[in-house]
């Protein structure tokens, strides 16, 4: 007796971020269109397929919104809404788009559990009290603060029960981390990472690692014990790499799944950044939607200023092949138990950097 052949199922296709956020937010639904249009012309002038304007090159401010792509339009020709109409989603993403210029990480934040009671029992708004924390955490260790995005939230992934709040967003990569004050065992591994890596992302590991140390001291975690009440503080701050070299929209997406749901315990507008970032993306917005005219509203030292592609994508690209990612662990946290995905790199190969 035969038997029958098993008939086999299609599985059903994942949705990404941004589609799930679409349905949900009528908001988003409708400027979804506009950053699909912004994605098209983005990846056509940065890969290939458009034509820059003349005298461009990889060294011009934003060469990537620059081009016989822009300024963008809708369809019948009318001009696309202004920095003030935009949903905070889209003010989110533009200012992605301006962190992915430059050295960034993604990031998870969390209180600890004995200092959100503290928050929670002077009544204190837990965003601006994040944000405030992260500020000041920067101030008081490097004397500057990095630009920042986050978005707020208090469920759970699936959106139908509460949790602590907590955040999700990015922050800008600075050069941190002297090298006069790398202890004897760091010099060494910088050594070997250096061989191996060149000595630019070495450095970029070292500042990685300080942000995140940066960000758990603003998490509470200094001071305070690693379990309070029975559970575990020590997983509060997550990081890791952009995934994609110019736009990184579904993290964003990701961070707004819950911002349509309503809370008692946070503000409507889930949506922080600090002012400098907020000004830049309102100058990166003007461009893409005005043209060329809109340089006049930059200042003279930053029409000058390059915008490469991320460098904290390629080092992710380089530790996806790199044999020596475990010994990044042991500098950086952030790096442990390291599992690069399938990432998205085009053109050549990157190199890996030895002495001849």
């Amino acid at each position: 007796m035969t038997s029958r052949p098993r008939m086999s199922r299609k599985r059903a296709k994942k949705l990404d971020a941004t589609t799930l956020l679409s349905i949900s937010d009528e908001d988003v639904r409708r400027e979804h269109k506009i950053l699909q249009n912004l994605q098209r012309s983005l990846k056509s002038t940065a890969f290939g397929g458009g034509r820059r304007a003349v005298g461009f090159s990889d060294q011009t401010l934003y060469w990537q919104f620059r081009g016989d792509k822009y300024p963008l339009t809708n369809l019948d020709g009318s001009a696309y809404p202004s920095w003030r109409n935009l949903s905070p989603w889209m003010k989110a993403q533009i200012a992605g788009l301006v962190l992915q210029s430059r050295d960034c990480v993604a990031f998870t934040l969390s209180l600890h559990d004995e200092l959100l009671e503290e928050v929670r029992a002077r009544g204190d708004c837990v965003k601006s009290f994040i944000r405030n924390r992260i500020e000041r955490s920067f101030r008081r260790r490097h004397r500057f603060v990095p630009w920042f995005l986050f978005v707020i939230e208090n469920r759970t992934r699936s959106g139908k029960s509460h949790t602590a709040p907590h955040v999700h967003g990015i922050i800008e990569v600075r050069s941190l981390v002297k090298r006069e004050d790398d202890r004897f065992r760091e010099r060494i591994v910088r050594g070997r990472l250096e061989l191996e890596l060149g000595t630019h992302h070495t450095d970029l590991i070292f500042d990685i690692g300080e942000t995140r140390e940066v960000l758990r001291a603003a998490a509470g975690l200094e001071g305070r014990p690693v379990t309070y009440k029975g559970k575990s503080q020590a997983r509060k701050v997550w990081c890791d790499c952009v995934r994609c070299p110019f736009d990184n929209a579904d993290w964003i997406s990701y961070a707004f799944k819950n911002a349509h749901l309503g809370s008692t315990l946070l503000p409507p507008n889930r949506l922080s950044m600090n002012r400098e970032l907020n000004q830049e993306a309102q100058r990166l917005w003007r461009l893409i939607t005005e043209g060329e005219s809109a340089l006049v509203q930059f200042p003279p030292d930053v029409v000058t200023r390059h915008s490469p592609v991320a460098s904290t994508y390629r080092l992710r690209s380089k530790l996806y092949h790199q044999p020596l990612a475990h010994v990044a662990a042991r500098v950086s946290p952030v790096f442990a138990r390291y599992r690069a995905p399938r990432i998205w790199h085009h053109g050549p190969p990157l190199q890996r950097s030895r002495p001849a």
